[in-house]
Formats: structure tokens, C-alpha cells, sequence
């Protein structure tokens, strides 16, 4: 629950970002989602707390809370989700479909030991769905090279859309951007008219390789077709104010951060909508990083696993480079061992003007097939051997 003064004073500095004139839509592709998503869960809670339910009521009462919960993309309804989970697994024992959906949990939350063991508790380790999962694991601790196997393996048995685009994203972060390109299509290619939204979210995917190739324009084309694929999506809405930044449109992406901020206050939006206002409008991104700082602390008291990157982030742009700030990328890195949290300690090392421990961290991850424009800035930023591991 958000503090009656903290959601006063949030309101008082949205007011001061300058409306677009355009009207909120009264219900939106997510919206409505949403909604679906909430009548069935009230239903399952209802049938769940009925005193002659059997206990398959509580799995399907797990399974609804975890969907719920992964749309909002809230880490107070994840919670909501593991403790429904929880007492599924607690009526029923460990039924592999309640054990492999824990196992997604841990891996969303970067508990990548809880997931190892729940995977090694299923009956068949070869479930696509398992050993997708377990590349996923390999792909957060940086064995990427065990990870594309993975994907392969579950390719030959099931080239769905969701295992092409594992492997699309492992791609991309390889160097393979026209191969990522290829993946991600051809998923799109796999779903039918009535699954908008994994249609918008590889539109989305196919964006971010447009950003990463610092093609803004083109990646705002993108954005936009997914927008209009599945419309209010928090993340798709982020994205699109993200590339109306990097173009130059400053009023527009304030407004879109303003309106997809008003409809799911989260800290990453709030701290990013903070950066674009710093320069014309101080004191309301000044009001908005601090409300971002309460929030990642919040989410961090809550899930420490799942939020102390993004705490990390946001504080290296705020310039808050300290001993406290080095502890808590080391505890991430320790977490999950991949190039994403070395590369974030390395920037938190030279932040603190530590070049050597970041040059280590960089020459890392130069051993390995990992391949992006954020990698090459920094190894020539600590001039790093450029040779590369394949």
C-alpha cells in the first residue's frame, strides 16, 4: 500500500509535467486484459476459500495469480503469486507443473539456485519447458554457449514462439543482430490474429535491436506498430517515450512517461521521466527521483533478489556512487553471474574511479560470445584487449 502523502505528492509533480491534449483512451488492449484477468482470479479466490474445494482449486488459483502478476509486471502481486503457489504445492505435494512454475518464479526473481532445484525435482528434465527454462539459467549465470545449446535442443522438438525468441534475444546479445532479426520474425510468423500481445512484444523485441543499433527512428516505427498491436502496455508505452527522448521530442516524451506513469507508477518510469524533465524542470525531477528512491527501496525490502539492479541503475544515473552503492553490484553480480551484472559493476568500479577492478570485469566478458555496443564502449572506456571469445 503507497502512503496517503506519497501519492499526494507524486499527483502534485505529475501536474507539473505539460499535457499533450490527448484524451486517455477509456479502455485500453492491457486494460481490458487486465480486467479479464482479475474477474477470473476473484472467481478462483472464491472457489479456492470454499470449505468442499478440492485442492486442484489452489493450483488453479497459483497458475491465475502467477499470469496476473506477470502482465503487471508489480513485485507485490509476484508475491501474492509465490504465496499462492506455495499453498498449492503445500495441498498437493510437488505436482511437476506446480514445481516448474515455481521454478519460472525463482528464475523471474534471479533465484537461480531455488530454480536449479526445483528443475532437478521434475520427473522429465528433457519437458521443453524445462530445459527452455534451464537455458534461461544459463544464459543469467554467462555459460551462453550451454545456454544456445539449450535453445537448440528445444527447437528440433518444439519451434514455438516463445523458444524462437529466447534464442532471437541470446542472438542479439552475441553480435547476431540479422539473426535475432530472422528469429524474431519468424516467431511472429507462428501466432495467429487473436495473440496480440506476444505479437506486440516481438515488435517491441525487434525495437530494442533498432535502439541498440542507435537507429531511434526506426525503432519508434517499431514501438508504435505494437502500440497499436496491443495498446496501454506499460512496457511498450516506456519504450515508445524512451526513443521520442533519443530523437530530440522532449514535450512528447515527457507526456508519454506522465501518462504511462499515472497508470503504473513504477520506479524505473518514474526515474526515467525524472531525466527528462531534469534539464527544463529541476525541482520536478528532483521530486520524482526521490519518489523513485522510495519505491526501489520498497521493492528491494521486498524482493532484494529481483530489484537490486534497477536499485543500482538508478542510483549511478542520480550520481550516487559510494561504498554502499559498489556492495550492492557486487550482490547482484553474485546473484547472477552473467555479462548484464558485470557490466553493471564494472560501470558502478569506474564510477567510483576504479579502472582496474573494471577492466577485469570487462576483459570477462570479452572471454565470452557476448557481443553488444554497451561492451564495446566500456572496454575502449577501460581500454580493454578487444580479442574476443567465440
Amino acid at each position: 500500500m503507497v502512503a496517503g502523502w506519497a501519492v499526494a505528492a507524486l499527483a502534485a509533480v505529475l501536474a507539473a509535467v505539460p499535457p499533450d491534449g490527448a484524451a486517455e483512451p477509456a479502455a485500453t488492449d492491457y486494460d481490458r486484459e487486465r480486467a479479464v484477468l482479475a474477474q477470473r482470479l476473484g472467481e478462483l479466490e472464491a472457489a479456492a476459500s470454499d470449505p468442499a474445494a478440492d485442492a486442484t482449486a489452489a493450483a488453479r488459483l497459483a497458475v491465475q495469480r502467477f499470469r496476473y502478476a506477470t502482465l503487471s509486471g508489480d513485485l507485490a502481486e509476484l508475491r501474492a503469486a509465490e504465496e499462492a503457489i506455495e499453498r498449492a504445492l503445500a495441498a498437493l505435494g510437488p505436482v511437476p507443473d506446480l514445481v516448474l512454475l515455481r521454478a519460472q518464479l525463482h528464475t523471474a526473481l534471479h533465484r537461480l539456485p531455488a530454480a536449479r532445484q526445483d528443475l532437478a525435482r521434475l520427473p522429465d528434465p528433457a519437458d521443453p519447458r524445462a530445459r527452455a527454462l534451464a537455458a534461461d539459467l544459463d544464459l543469467q549465470e554467462g555459460r551462453y554457449r550451454a545456454a544456445r545449446r539449450g535453445y537448440t535442443e528445444v527447437l528440433r522438438r518444439e519451434r514455438s514462439w516463445d523458444h524462437l525468441a529466447r534464442l532471437a534475444f541470446l542472438a542479439a546479445k552475441t553480435g547476431d543482430a540479422a539473426g535475432a532479426e530472422r528469429l524474431y520474425a519468424e516467431a511472429q510468423e507462428q501466432l495467429t490474429t487473436k495473440e496480440m500481445r506476444p505479437y506486440a512484444w516481438l515488435e517491441l523485441q525487434r525495437g530494442v535491436l533498432d535502439l541498440e543499433r542507435g537507429d531511434a527512428a526506426a525503432a519508434l516505427g517499431r514501438f508504435e506498430r505494437a502500440d497499436r498491436a496491443y495498446s496501454g502496455y506499460w512496457l511498450i508505452e516506456e519504450h515508445l517515450a524512451e526513443a521520442l527522448h533519443l530523437l530530440g521530442r522532449t514535450d512528447e516524451a515527457a507526456a508519454r512517461y506522465r501518462r504511462v506513469v499515472a497508470r503504473a507508477p513504477r520506479p524505473e518510469l518514474l526515474s526515467a521521466l525524472a531525466g527528462v524533465l531534469a534539464p527544463s524542470d529541476p525541482g520536478a525531477a528532483a521530486a520524482l527521483d526521490a519518489e523513485a528512491a522510495r519505491r526501489f527501496d520498497a521493492q528491494y525490502a521486498l524482493y532484494p533478489e529481483a530489484a537490486v539492479g534497477h536499485l543500482v541503475e538508478h542510483r549511478l544515473r542520480r550520481g550516487e556512487a559510494d561504498a554502499r552503492l559498489l556492495a550492492l553490484a557486487e550482490a547482484n553480480h553474485r546473484l547472477r553471474p552473467g555479462a548484464e551484472a558485470k557490466l553493471l559493476l564494472a560501470r558502478v568500479h569506474l564510477a567510483l574511479g576504479q579502472r582496474a577492478p573494471a577492466r577485469s570485469l570487462i576483459d570477462a566478458i570479452l572471454s565470452t560470445p557476448w557481443q553488444t555496443p554497451e561492451l564495446d564502449r566500456l572496454a575502449r572506456e577501460t581500454r580493454a584487449p578487444q580479442a574476443r571469445g567465440r
